[in-house]
């Protein structure tokens, strides 16, 4: 009599190998989700597929290539695993690879990025798959593994087979797994190297916020180095103030400088994962449009750049009283407030204005207001008349909690210069 697992392998089937086929398709399309960043409602399901399923099946696949039958040739030996018992040792087997997978990945050079370790996650399910496919077309036709089979038989008996084997191999693959996930823990990351330079103007805001400034006087800046780097460092820092116009040859608008008004370069010393900051001033001795950068440069680092403009206008010609209200002291989240910013010259001559009115979010203790971030809410340019107050308002609707500053403020202009020229309110803003 003929055996059924001996030399008759019969022609190949798609259909005993259509779900490893279907495997390596899925596998892919879940690779591409990640690798396109697709919408998170795609990219979850295609990664947990990924992480859990796809390389655990294929590696069943590979190992079990005989379908479920009653007994194997010698009456004893039970043949092939059962459907439920393939899902589960599918499943530990991918809580085994995948963290065996993510030691592996991460030893290469993009280390573990959500990309490389979905490639090799479909590479190892891509091969595995292979394997598998191949191992099952080289059995007879009776004892492959198909998933479109009957399996009435093997459901009949599965009470009387043993499972203890197939627990072992998914205990060990546990096993491994954990042990592949604490040694990822362990390893320690190296930490990030940066610079950061920024530059903000007296009130704490970004030096953007400066776009005018009274001829005669000075803008005042802080510069502040962080240095991230791991080593000390001594930076130089170079300087250059330009007078000049914007172009509007070509597209968009360009800055042409006419004249420098003033050029330096200093080097600020800055310690290991500290950060130092120091005062500028900025002259606007004549009227018209400046640019202003700096430059920030270290041996072994990357050139930082920063560039500013302002219109250098003349000095308003009398003193102006700017004021801020609030209907309310306190608030929610994305609930209304109705500011109102109000101006009136202090004087019987008449004045152009500049008035600018932000916002800025913090922390407000005993010691003062520490801002985190700032926002323009509005500005105007307009002509106040003696007797003719002047006022606008404006709905300020925050969208995060916390203490918040909100300022009126005559642009281009100083505490000193212009005592009356802010007006100040604070309100709390609960989740």
């Amino acid at each position: 009599m003929q055996s059924q697992r001996g030399d008759d392998t019969g022609p190949p089937s798609l259909g005993s190998i259509f779900d490893l086929v279907g495997l390596a398709v899925a596998a892919l399309v879940s690779t591409a989700a990640v690798w396109f960043e697709a919408p998170p409602l795609l990219r979850v399901p295609a990664g947990t597929f990924l992480l859990l399923f796809a390389p655990g099946y294929a590696l069943v696949a590979a190992l079990f290539p005989e379908r479920r039958r009653a007994q194997a040739k010698d009456g004893l030996t039970p043949l092939g695993l059962t459907g439920l018992e393939r899902f589960a040792l599918a499943l530990g087997a991918g809580v085994g690879l995948v963290p065996i997978l993510g030691v592996a990945t991460n030893t290469t050079p993009t280390g573990l990025a959500p990309r490389s370790v979905a490639v090799s996650l479909f590479a190892i399910t891509l091969l595995l798959a292979i394997a598998g496919g191949t191992r099952r077309l080289r059995l007879a036709p009776a004892d492959r593994f198909d998933p479109f089979a009957n399996a009435r038989l093997a459901s009949r008996h599965a009470a009387k087979l043993p499972a203890g084997a197939t627990l072992a191999v998914v205990g060990l693959l546990v096993l491994a797994g954990v042990g592949a996930a604490a040694h990822l823990a362990s390893i320690e990351k190296p930490p990030a190297r940066y610079t950061s330079f920024e530059l903000l103007d007296e009130y704490g805001r970004s030096a953007a916020y400066v776009t005018s400034v009274e001829a005669g006087s000075a803008a005042r800046f802080r510069a502040v180095v962080a240095n991230q780097e791991g080593v000390d460092l001594v930076y130089t820092i170079d300087y250059a103030l330009e007078r000049g116009a914007w172009s509007h040859d070509g597209p968009g608008a360009r800055f042409v400088p006419q004249s420098t008004v003033e050029a330096r370069s200093f080097e600020v010393p800055v310690s290991a994962g500290s950060r130092e900051s120091f005062d500028l001033e900025v002259p606007a001795a004549d009227g018209g449009l400046h640019r202003f950068g700096l430059v920030l440069f270290a041996p072994g680092i990357e050139e930082r750049r920063l560039s500013f403009w302002f219109d250098a206008r003349p000095p308003l010609s009398s003193e102006v009283v700017v004021g801020l209200s609030a209907s309310s002291a306190s608030t929610l989240v994305g609930r209304p407030v109705v500011l109102t910013a109000a101006a009136m010259p202090a004087s019987s001559a008449s004045v152009a204005v500049d008035l600018i009115l932000f916002a800025e979010r913090g922390n407000l203790t005993s010691g003062g207001f520490t801002p985190a971030e700032v926002m323009i809410l509005d500005r105007w340019r307009f002509d106040l008349t003696p007797g003719e107050p002047w006022s606008a308002t404006v709905v300020f609707s925050p969208a995060k909690p916390g203490a918040y500053r909100l300022t009126a403020l005559l642009d281009g202009t100083t505490p000193a210069t212009h005592p009356n020229g802010r007006g100040t309110v604070f309100i709390e803003v609960s989740p």
